[in-house]
């Protein structure tokens, strides 16, 4: 008992850094902490690790708002996520969360801009998988992409071909591939099991929608946006119905 006591003392006395302490809050799902202690180590030493967290903190919290604070928070973190890959071109995080925070930030720009994210965000992943391709986030959030891409509307294709000739390729297949192998790679992530599940529901698969939702359900949020997650997936199974 005293060697067990004495090795209990000793790990508590391991100092914790403060990118630690930060993630503690982001973990704990207090965004405005986490944000605060980011970038008070900030202050003391450029970081790129600090940067893509300070970014994904960011986002987070602009899930969880509405209107202009929205977009503040997805502007804010598509400039900590940057700064991370000046500073470091070997971090695969950094690049599949700017890919992410490009296409928050997208949402409120018009249809030429958008289409022009879609590279940007393409790059990035590529990257970010050619850096580490066990990345579920950059799994994720290509899903996502190539979701995104196989809704795009006619009016849009068209100014995709007018401007830029064309779109990326890429469609619903390819999105069950990539959100398949997120689910792969991270088993217990809401976010990968709904966007899988929603990815079936534009796709008029709606009984693998369910078969999705209902696992994902199952499993203990990640993140503050989960909750509205939970709350989409809760109004499917009662009525076919997925607001958006």
């Amino acid at each position: 008992m005293p060697k067990l006591l004495f090795i209990v003392f000793t790990f508590l006395m391991i100092p914790v850094s403060a990118v630690e302490e930060a993630d503690r809050a982001f973990y704990a799902m207090d965004y405005a902490l986490a944000i605060r202690m980011y970038e008070a180590h900030l202050n003391q030493k450029n970081d790129s690790e600090a940067y893509w967290k300070l970014a994904r903190a960011y986002l987070c919290s602009g899930d969880i708002s509405a209107g202009a604070e929205r977009e503040m928070f997805y502007r804010k973190a598509l400039t900590a996520v940057e700064s991370s890959i000046q500073l470091d071109r070997t971090n695969s995080h950094a690049y599949a969360w700017f890919a992410a925070c490009l296409g928050s930030v997208a949402i409120f720009e018009g249809s030429e801009s958008k289409i022009k994210a879609c590279y940007g965000i393409k790059a990035a992943l590529d990257t970010a998988l050619m850096l580490d391709p066990s990345n579920d986030v950059a799994w994720s959030v290509l899903g996502s992409y190539y979701k995104a891409l196989g809704g795009i509307n006619w009016f849009e294709r068209q100014l995709a071909n007018l401007f830029l000739g064309g779109l990326p390729e890429g469609g619903y297949e390819d999105a069950e591939k990539a959100l398949l192998t997120a689910v792969s790679l991270a088993p217990d992530v809401l976010r990968h099991r709904f966007e899988l599940g929603v990815l079936y529901y534009d796709w008029d698969k709606k009984d693998k929608t369910l078969e999705c939702f209902e696992y994902a359900m199952t499993l203990k949020p990640a993140m503050a946006s989960d909750k509205r997650r939970i709350s989409k997936m809760k109004e499917f199974t009662e009525k076919r119905n997925l607001p958006r």
